[in-house]
């Protein structure tokens, strides 16, 4: 699979590297967050603290926006800085912030350090204020400037563990939120709480919301999962509220002839959703056209599934409409939405014609195949996205001229 991998990675993603200890992330921290070790009214519980910049510093790029897609961690950079994408390579990050013709580091006046000015705009920046002076991020980041701005060690530490508390939550009405505690268990048995340096999305708005502090908070009934990204883990929070409350009398006759339908009348049961009595023979042909092909039944289809009195029709029907070209050219069309294959989440709009037409076809080969899902995640995940024979520094020109 060439030219689509990159889309579907940075739209799917988190694109997640492991670091590595220093001597200065040796000194004990206990349970006490960056956010209080480093508040202008705690400094002493974090003196003798150095910063690590794997474990801090680009963590709190990330947080800020710094690395991400729409900002320095695009293909091209920012105002001719540029960052890994959420801060895979914490080598090359570290060169790009230490060398170059305009330096981001300043050891000899930490103070004067455009990676500090720039997020607090005190000198030109196009992404606004991101950090005041006097908060702990601005006293995080200063102290590992005034440390001497060390880069992170090689080869990285290995993050281990990513533990969320609690790792589910079930709510029981819309006025309740719940906050979100992420500690980092780190391979040598180092632990921290780094829940003020992650990345949290709601996989679900509609349903579940969370603030960039963790704070989740119900939207809407139903059930969704918060997503908390931070070095190379990537941790999924259950998060549901109940439709109703319902009772295990509800559920007594339903049967559940497959494994999906078991997992089905599971997830309704929690959901506390009370399935609807079989429907009628039209209602199904209607219903599984839909779904299956994206069209309506002809008339003659109709007729002659209604004048059929065999048992095994429904299924059969089935079987039939999975045959069919227009069930593959529909859940292509279906899995490219889901897979961001649209204009309204293609990052790179000039490149969308390209590649919009091979990423359908290459999903619509595969449901026409009937390549199992697992299957078709490995191929999107293991693409190289790059022409036969190209070098990655060749492809990364490629795909940053079309944003020029």
């Amino acid at each position: 699979m060439k030219k689509i991998g990159w889309i579907l990675v940075s739209v799917l993603a988190g694109i997640f590297v492991a670091g590595s200890l220093r001597a200065e992330a040796l000194v004990p921290v206990g349970d006490k967050p960056v956010n209080v070790r480093y508040s202008p009214d705690n400094a002493a519980v974090s003196q003798g603290e150095v910063p690590d910049f794997q474990k801090h510093i680009s963590p709190l790029f990330g947080r800020l926006g710094c690395n991400g897609r729409a900002c320095h961690g695009s293909f091209q950079g920012q105002g001719g800085f540029r960052l890994s994408l959420f801060g895979y390579d914490l080598q090359e990050d570290y060169k790009s912030l230490a060398s170059g013709d305009q330096p981001r580091i300043d050891k000899e006046t930490p103070e004067s350090s455009l990676v500090l000015m720039k997020p607090m705009l005190l000198c030109r920046h196009k992404g606004g204020r991101l950090i005041s002076e006097g908060t702990w991020e601005h006293e995080l980041l200063l102290r590992w400037l005034e440390a001497g701005a060390k880069p992170a060690a090689n080869p990285p530490l290995k993050l281990e563990k990513l533990e969320v508390q609690p790792p589910s939550i079930r709510f029981s009405n819309k006025e309740d939120s719940v906050p979100l505690k992420i500690l980092a268990h780190w391979k040598g048995g180092a632990v921290e709480d780094v829940t003020p340096l992650c990345r949290f999305t709601s996989r679900d708005t509609s349903v579940a919301k969370v603030d960039n502090d963790g704070l989740v908070s119900i939207a809407d009934a139903g059930d969704t999962h918060i997503v908390v990204a931070y070095d190379s883990g990537v941790a999924p929070v259950h998060v549901l509220l109940p439709y109703r409350q319902s009772e295990p009398s509800d559920y007594v006759a339903i049967s559940t002839p497959t494994e999906i339908d078991r997992l089905v009348l599971d997830k309704q049961r929690e959901l506390g959703i009370v399935p609807s009595g079989v429907c009628g023979d039209a209602e199904f042909l209607r219903r599984v056209s839909l779904d299956l092909t994206g069209t309506l039944p002809a008339p003659a289809e109709v007729e002659a599934f209604l004048a059929d009195s065999s048992e095994n029709k429904r299924s059969n029907k089935i079987d039939e409409l999975l045959e069919r070209p227009a069930y593959a050219a529909w859940w292509a069309t279906r899995f490219s939405d889901m897979t961001g294959n649209n204009a309204a989440r293609m990052i790179e709009r000039q490149a969308t014609k390209q590649f919009s037409q091979q990423w359908y076809d290459w999903i619509r080969v595969r449901v026409e195949q009937n390549v199992p899902y697992d299957q078709i995640v490995k191929g999107i995940m293991l693409g190289t996205s790059r022409d036969p024979g190209e070098s990655y520094e060749d492809y990364q020109t490629r795909m940053a001229s079309y944003n020029r």
